[in-house]
This record gives structure tokens, sequence and C-alpha cells, in this order.
């Protein structure tokens, strides 16, 4: 393959930056231990699957940005780990519409002591986001306030998900925590959604829905098949444990 990864481009920022919109970038199976900044709308095609294929942060970085550009990107087929940020950490895209398919979030991680985790796993603002047998898994923040450790949806951000499961994410902070899935005026839809077996805690503040969904600001919410269960949240002040926090 001309855009081949290893074959032909040693790193997928090289190929990115080779590519132009329309392209497939074809990335064979291994570890990439490199921040990738999808800025075009091409095709990352991790042709042997999430198993197999890994983009790595380095415990260092946002692993996977998307900014700038038009039409639609896809990413399918890897397992995106190890990020490491005061804000977001997994994958963070702006304005853009982006197509995550077989693609596994996990062991990413937020830490910030004097401010606010956003969007831990998934930071997401404006455009759309769709997301097709995606796994949020063990990512974890650690900050004074939390908000979406699963996902954070802001600014009009359409999010359809098919298959999204979302499992054994941790949290704790010294302050307001809302670390689920955080809607802040925007749209989420999901068939088939497993969120189970998350945790949170909160030492001196509030503690909300660890696992479940908080709307705010003119927010909608449609869920289809979904399965929400086996949550742990434990909180110094109030706290809420329904399934959804309207707000």
């Amino acid at each position: 393959w001309g855009l081949g990864v290893p074959t032909s481009y040693t790193t997928i920022s090289s190929a990115i930056t080779a590519a132009t919109a329309g392209d497939t970038v074809c990335v064979g199976a291994g570890t990439y231990v490199e921040k990738v900044t999808l800025s075009k709308a091409l095709i990352l095609d991790g042709y042997e699957g999430s198993a197999a294929t890994f983009l790595d942060g380095g415990g260092v970085n946002t692993v996977l940005t998307a900014n700038t550009y038009a039409g639609t990107a896809e990413v399918r087929g890897f397992t995106i780990q190890n990020g490491s940020g005061t804000s977001s950490a997994g994958v963070s895209l702006s304005s853009v519409k982006l197509w995550l398919d077989d693609v596994v979030i996990a062991d990413n991680h937020c830490s910030n002591t004097t401010s606010s985790c956003i969007g831990t796993a998934v930071y997401a603002s404006g455009g759309t986001l769709d997301l097709t047998d995606v796994a949020i898994r063990d990512n974890s923040a650690t900050a004074a306030n939390i908000h979406g450790t699963l996902m954070y949806v802001t600014s009009g951000r359409i999010v359809t998900a098919e298959r999204l499961t979302a499992v054994d994410n941790v949290a704790s902070c010294t302050g307001q925590s809302a670390p689920g899935i955080f809607l802040n005026g925007s749209s989420f839809s999901g068939t088939n959604v497993i969120i189970a077996g998350n945790s949170a805690t909160a030492s001196d503040g509030y503690c909300w829905q660890i696992a479940e969904i908080v709307t705010l600001s003119t927010s909608t919410l449609n869920l289809t098949n979904a399965t929400i269960t086996g949550n742990r949240l434990d909180s110094g002040a109030d706290s809420a444990t329904g399934v959804v926090h309207l707000y």
C-alpha cells in the first residue's frame, strides 16, 4: 500500500501528513507510540482489528486529536490507550465529523489536582461523532472536579452509538464529580448500550452518576436496549444515583 504503516511509513503521523482527503491509511498490527492529530477527512484503518493494533500515547499525551477538516473521517480497528492529560486523555475532537468503528478506548488517565478533568476517554465539542462497536474501559481520572470520565459532549455535538460498552472506569475527586457521560447542550442516541462496573469517589463534594448520564442545558437523550448495572459511587457529601440526572 502506498500509505501503509509500517511498510511505507514508520509512523501513523507521517502517513497522515503524506495523505490527502479521501485517502486510506492502512496500519498493520503492532503498537504505535505517538500522539496522532487527524486533520484530514481520511480513513485510518487498523485492518487487523482493535485486538491487534494499538495507538499508544506513551503516558504523556492525549492519544488522538481530530480537528480542522471538512467532510467525515473514520478511524477503525484500533485500541487507543495509555493517554495522559490534565483534561482529556484518550480522544479529543472539535467541530468535525468522526466515525469510530471497532475501537477500544482503554487505560487512559487524566490527572488535575487543581482544576477539572473533562472528557477523560472522549471529549467532543461541536460536529458529529458516530460510534459503532466501541468499548470504553479501564480509564481513570483524579482531579478536583470531574466531568465525563466516559464522555463529555458539548457545543451542539451530535453523538450516535451502536453497540457501545463502557465498563470498569474509575474516578476520584475532591470536589464535584459527574464522571459518567456528560451532555452539555448536545444530543446522544444509543442502541445496544452497556454501562457497567464503573466506580467513583468524591472525598469532599458531590458525586453524580459515575456510569449513568448527566444532561445539562437543553441536551437530548435517546436510549434503546440499554443496560446500566453494577456501578458504584461513594460521596463525602450529597450523591445522586439515578440512571439519568436532569438539571
